[in-house]
């Protein structure tokens, strides 16, 4: 059994408003079940409401002055001062349970047995069930905002007597005795919490701070952009209580909604495509009912305004699906999902950078500009506002997320300057007598940036350590092309790059191990095929090679394509036409005679239908 803490939930519309007769204290709330559980003094009741029937259930009238209460099934254990109750939620009938011997501060439930926090005396664990083994043991951990997990078989809390204060795991057996416990190793380097919220899959926690932990071991999980004074779980999203606003995560942490309340709630509930924000004003309660459909509408409204464009720009998140794409003429920052297959955000941004790279290490989106100015967006919030982050002596002429580091160039110092910044924006590293180019590919397995001269086609690249962001040694080929040699593309071992002139270098060597007869306007591996794309004045095409770069299909694509990315099994396409930047999939057929075929639209994209290919 999990405790309910306090979670947040995002809507548009307000639905309906309820009143509740005046109470003196709230001292707890919980929610379990859809049924929300609000405990006062002054008179010493617990009022429930259940978000599923959208009422109001009979109040529980309590035999003295509460502290807290936790719920499990049907039954309620309420602690008093120094002493606690069980209350049958189907009869209301309260039976005594324990003495506690210590003021009793907090209580959860763990497979049965309850936990009663006891300030520094520890946690009391007594059993619920007559057949429970759990007698009253006293554990000497100690902390505050503990929340139980029935699958972990743990109780998590803010251990005390550290400064600052840590997260904490106590596995425990059925008999309430303690297994083992750990605590985290980030005592030093993350922000301290107040409370704990636990995922429904029970596999992270996430803390009023906006740090996520595994709860296996408590190794860090990521972190939202903001603290969360209460959450609650709406399918894959996470919505956050903050103040007198909600916001919207989704399943990778982006922040992609906020809606700023009347007031700041004391707690907020979820059932069905509601949310229910509950406000605690002294004398009375309101339960505001919000419509999460509402939200939906208003994003959709907004995505539909969007002007035709074609992108400058073009940045890609293959393990979310999303392309980020950067229009001159709008200054638009136009977020496309593959998963949806429909433009999803749309940001303006103050100036219209030369230079773009997204960072998965980081979750954002660098840009540089002409006057040397290298900035970001955070794209775990939903404003994208635009962020200083360094600033270089004369024009970006280069800028690469590289790991857990930033690479930029410009043409400062002896001749041209190579950069390392952290993700803070401090300046890791730099070296001069570099050469710039027009494009840069990081490659993780060999911890090297690769491109192309800028006075000749040869490949060049310098090292830089994952470890210090300090560059190593640097290098190139010593071989030309005639033709065009962009783009640069890795395949995804790390272990070989074809340039745009059909060039394939092995890297453990660099040398050209093979070629592609084809010119190229861009290239993407999708397991052992590679998938080139060539552009002329007749139309595009693309082509399928397998692993010896043998060509094996070849398909024409309607309207001109500039660029490729593997998605989820399917190749994605980006075409230019009169109605826009157009997407479609490509679904690859291991068959020689495969045909093509165009599907009908599926979901449809705010400016292009969603078609599908099979080559």
């Amino acid at each position: 059994m999990t405790s309910a803490c306090r979670i947040f939930s995002v809507a548009v519309g307000i639905l309906s408003v309820i009143s509740l007769p005046s109470q003196a204290a709230l001292v707890d709330i919980q929610r379990e079940g859809g049924v929300a559980y609000f405990t006062y003094t002054a008179p010493d009741k617990v009022v429930r409401y259940d978000m599923a029937a959208e009422a109001f259930l009979p109040d529980i009238e309590l035999s003295g002055i509460p502290r807290a209460i936790a719920v499990e099934k049907q039954r309620l254990v309420i602690g008093y001062h120094d002493n606690a109750d069980t209350i049958d939620l189907d009869t209301l009938k309260s039976s005594f349970l324990t003495q506690t011997d210590g003021e009793l501060r907090e209580i959860e439930i763990v497979n049965g047995v309850a936990y009663f926090n006891l300030g520094e005396k520890g946690l009391l664990s007594v059993g619920l069930d007559p057949n429970t083994a759990a007698t009253g043991a006293l554990l000497s951990a100690k902390g505050s905002a503990i929340i139980g997990s029935d699958l972990q078989s743990a109780v998590f809390m803010r251990a005390t007597g550290g400064s600052p204060s840590d997260i904490g795991k106590i596995r425990v057996t059925d008999a309430g005795t303690v297994i083992s416990s750990i605590e985290s190793f980030y005592q030093q380097e993350l922000p301290e919490a107040t409370s704990l919220f636990l995922f429904p899959e029970q596999d992270r926690l996430i803390d009023s701070s906006g740090v996520l932990y595994y709860t296996h071991d408590l190794s860090f999980a990521g972190q939202i952009s903001g603290t969360a004074d209460d959450v609650v779980f709406v399918d894959k999203d996470l919505i956050v209580l903050r103040a007198d606003q909600l916001v919207r995560y989704d399943s990778a942490l982006q922040e992609v909604s906020s809606l700023e309340l009347e007031d700041a709630p004391a707690s907020i509930g979820h059932a069905a495509n509601s949310v229910f924000a509950f406000y605690d004003e002294a004398d009375t309660i309101r339960v505001e009912k919000l419509a999460l459909s509402s939200l939906a509408d208003a994003k959709t409204a907004a995505l539909k305004q969007v002007p035709d464009f074609e992108p400058e720009l073009v940045e890609f998140d293959e393990t979310t699906g999303i392309v980020y794409l950067i229009d001159q003429e709008s200054q638009g920052l136009y977020l496309w999902s593959a998963d949806s297959e429909s433009y999803t955000a749309i940001h303006t941004l103050d100036t219209m950078p030369t230079w773009a790279t997204f960072s998965a290490a980081h979750q954002r989106l660098y840009l540089g500009y002409d006057t040397g100015s290298i900035s970001f967006v955070d794209l775990r919030s939903a404003h994208f506002d635009e962020q200083a982050f360094a600033h270089l002596p004369s024009a970006v002429l280069g800028l690469k997320a590289a790991g857990d580091f930033v690479f930029a160039a410009d043409r400062s110092g002896s001749w041209n300057r190579h950069y390392s910044f952290s993700d803070r924006g401090r300046l890791i590293d730099s070296q001069d007598w570099q050469d710039v180019g027009h494009q840069y590919v990081w490659n993780p397995v060999t911890e090297r940036i690769y491109h192309l001269g800028s006075y000749s086609d040869e490949l060049k690249w310098i090292a830089l350590s994952q470890q210090t962001g300090k560059f190593g040694s640097s290098s190139r080929t010593f071989q030309y092309s005639d033709a065009p040699a962009l783009p640069l593309r890795l395949d995804p071992a790390g272990q070989a790059l074809i340039a745009g002139d059909g060039r394939i270098y092995d890297l453990s060597s660099a040398e050209v191990s093979a070629s592609v007869s084809t010119p190229i306007s861009d290239a993407v591996w999708m397991g052992k095929t590679l998938f080139t794309l060539s552009v002329s004045s007749e139309g595009s095409s693309i082509h399928s090679l397998n692993a010896d770069f043998t060509p094996v299909h070849r398909h024409a694509l309607a309207g001109k394509a500039s660029r490729l990315f593997g998605y989820a099994g399917k190749l994605l396409v980006l075409l230019h036409s009169d109605n826009g930047a157009t997407f479609v999939s490509v679904e690859d057929s291991a068959s020689e005679d495969a045909t093509v075929k165009t599907a009908s639209e599926r979901t449809p994209a705010l400016y292009s239908a969603g078609h599908s290919l099979v080559i």
